[in-house]
């Protein structure tokens, strides 16, 4: 009999449900605090609410300084500025970030680090990349199906086949 791997299907389901429960349960009181007025925010339960208002969003665009909710008077929160600001950080921090992993990727990708032969080695030849150094030379590190185009135009320009090239 083969050994089985991995949780058993309602361990697993349970899990996934218990994650998505963690994962959305924050967005769900957020919700349900912005829902409610000023008495049942202090007065009613926590976790859902007996009459929906939407009087914390009547005044999100105004551009009033105080607006007043039943007895509490505030000050209002400039949305739109500070959406903008929001978008203006998120841009510039995109700008930098793919920058900067595109150059560290490209880096990682055609440098070879110390140690990069013994990495290749303990991964073995069961990753499933062809493997690249076989002979050493610059024709050794190119992928196979490059080198059979390098063999291909080689012989097609009247140049007899070498040993040691890939045939396709």
């Amino acid at each position: 009999m083969k050994a089985q791997r991995g949780f058993h299907p309602v361990l697993h389901g349970a899990l996934l449900a218990l994650l998505a429960v963690y994962s959305i349960f924050p967005i769900y009181m957020v919700t349900i605090e912005s829902l409610k007025s000023v008495d049942e925010d202090v007065f009613g339960s926590p976790f859902y609410v007996r009459h929906p208002s939407f009087e914390w969003y009547e005044n999100l665009f105004e551009r009033q300084e105080w607006v007043t909710h039943a007895a509490l008077t505030t000050h209002t929160v400039p949305f739109l500025v500070w959406t903008k600001n929001t978008v203006i950080v998120f841009t510039a921090a995109l700008a930098v970030i793919l920058t900067t992993s595109l150059a560290a990727g490209y880096a990682l990708g055609r440098l070879r680090l110390p140690g990069w032969r013994l990495w290749r080695r303990a991964r073995g030849r069961s990753s499933g990349f062809a493997s690249a150094d076989r002979s050493g030379s610059a024709a050794g590190r190119c992928r196979a199906s490059t080198r059979a185009l390098v063999c291909r135009a080689h012989r097609a320009a009247g140049h007899p086949a070498r040993a040691g090239h890939l045939r396709p």
